[in-house]
């Protein structure tokens, strides 16, 4: 990574909008209104994007959520954490993901293709994310919170 006082990561970034494209088509993956947070520091980063169309629980007992409540949830949430690199070159930041919500995904690397629009941070999967069978590009835009 270049020097870190130059590093336009850091900070809180609020999700503006998460756009699934497969050629022509696309989808909104967690709604057309998700709530998403990223935090960069100089080492660690951290993400979590939720739909606003997820629904309480009938408990406050979270050993005692019914099994149907946690599966319908599951997919409306996304979170995970770890360090980072950024390529400057490439532009692409690596997520090193050392703990995640899909437990498939620790151990991982996550590669995103960054750009910068004003206060705007726009990250795209390098690579295609299987939704219900099929290959999704995401693109992610967030902006910069004070």
């Amino acid at each position: 990574m270049s020097d870190i006082s130059n590093n336009p990561f850091l900070g809180r970034w609020k999700l503006v909008s998460c756009i699934g494209k497969n050629g022509a088509k696309n989808i909104y993956p967690l709604g057309e209104f998700p709530f998403g947070m990223l935090i960069y520091t100089e080492q660690y980063m951290m993400v979590f994007i939720s739909s606003n169309e997820r629904k309480k629980f009938s408990t406050n007992d979270i050993r005692a959520i019914e099994p149907e409540q946690v599966m319908s949830d599951f997919s409306r949430f996304e979170t995970y954490c770890g360090s980072y690199d950024i390529n400057f070159n490439k532009k692409i930041v690596t997520h090193f993901v050392e703990n995640s919500k899909i437990p498939n995904q620790i151990g991982t690397q996550l590669c995103r293709y960054f750009s910068f629009e004003q206060r705007k941070l726009i990250l795209k999967s390098t690579d295609s994310l299987l939704l219900n069978g099929e290959p999704w590009l995401v693109e992610l835009i967030w902006d910069k919170q004070e």
